[in-house]
């Protein structure tokens, strides 16, 4: 029996120090989106090049552990032989479940050969990260408070009268164009002619105020999202995408106890931007909206409309939109309310009620 037991562990001291000589001497990489849509899931490839003079066996390139258990995070990815100086794409899957910006842990590529019972490797530090934006339905629908001017019409240069005196951009001069409106500079540096753009002032803006505050009790964690909130999130994805494909600028302000802001100054591709933000946004519980100072008003003046995202509904609410409408500044009110939620007479026939449930099954797309 003892020569049996010394005869074993021989062979598992030989196996360790075998699978320590073929370590893999390789180089590999991971290359995987930089923002994913929470609970859908996505292709990663990992690139392996083996710099070693002898065939790796048994290799496992792997994200080593996800910051949240119950994550599915990125999946290894295996490849029985490589042979020396030789280079593979090894395809692979993630999927995670909750929104959030994650710092993924180091990558890491291993050996088990021959034994199993012992992994020796390689670990890359480099930092990663991965934003986790809201899941959304697209919306076929969103009406923004009534301008004075028209929503989504904007003014070229052959199109400029008085009340068009704000820059909005250059764009390549088209025929019909006036030659006054070659932007000189930019025209000698692109090697072509190109014309500037002008709107109404005040034109094409909007603004979204987003209640980012928990309502659930159960401290926040990756185990136990507060539905109401990420709901309001999903929703102001849904409108950010409707509005990004308009020729509007947008302004977005997420509040909990710290102020998330976003603004874009002129029209263009800024959707991603919105949704690294919204992935970011920290859920805090608190009521920041019966605690608003007067200097928060300050930031609207100018400000023609206001789109208002709430998780709940209360006086403190109503006072908001009050002070806005006092302000002279038109309201477009969404609120994200439970399932059985049943509207009281008090609440104004304007504001539109969405339960968070159907928001989760994308049955809302109209606002």
């Amino acid at each position: 029996m003892v020569k049996l037991n010394c005869i074993l562990i021989s062979a598992i001291i030989s196996a360790v120090l075998l699978g320590r000589f073929m370590r893999p001497d390789a180089s590999f990489t991971l290359e995987a989106p930089i923002r994913v849509e929470k609970g859908r899931r996505f292709t990663v490839n990992y690139r392996v090049k083996n710099e070693s003079s002898r065939t790796a066996l048994d290799l496992c390139v792997e994200v080593m552990r996800f910051p949240i258990l119950t994550d599915e995070g990125i999946n290894k990815a295996k490849i029985s032989n490589l042979a020396p100086k030789e280079s593979i794409n090894l395809e692979s899957t993630g999927l995670v479940p909750s929104r959030g910006l994650y710092k993924l842990p180091p990558l890491r590529c291993t050996t088990d050969f021959p034994s199993g019972l012992w992994k020796w490797g390689k670990t890359d530090w480099t930092e990663r990260f991965l934003h986790v934006y809201p899941a959304y339905t697209r919306l076929v629908s969103f009406k923004l408070p009534e301008d004075s001017f028209d929503q989504f019409e904007m003014y070229s240069t052959r199109q400029i009268t008085r009340s068009a005196t704000e820059f909005y951009g250059c764009r390549e001069f088209r025929q019909g164009d006036s030659l006054r409106n070659v932007h000189v500079r930019s025209s000698a540096r692109l090697g072509y002619p190109v014309i500037k753009e002008y709107q109404a002032e005040g034109r094409g803006s909007t603004v979204f105020v987003v209640e980012a505050c928990r309502r659930s009790r159960i401290p926040e964690s990756g185990f136990f999202p507060d539905r109401a909130l990420e709901a309001t999130l999903s929703l102001v994805a849904a409108a950010t995408d409707f509005i990004s494909r308009t020729e509007r600028t947008l302004e977005l302000l997420a509040i909990n106890t710290d102020i998330y802001r976003f603004r874009n100054e002129f029209q263009g591709d800024y959707f991603e931007n919105v949704l690294d933000l919204l992935s970011s946004v920290e859920g805090k519980r608190g009521d920041i909206m019966s605690e608003l100072p007067l200097s928060f008003f300050d930031e609207f003046i100018s400000t023609e409309s206001v789109c208002l995202f709430f998780n709940n509904w209360d006086k403190h609410r109503v006072e908001l939109i009050r002070t806005f409408e006092n302000m002279g500044i038109k309201t477009k009110v969404i609120v994200v309310v439970p399932p059985k939620f049943v509207r009281t007479p008090e609440m104004p026939a304007a504001v539109i009620c969405a339960d968070y449930q159907s928001v989760e099954k994308g049955e809302v797309t109209a606002l």
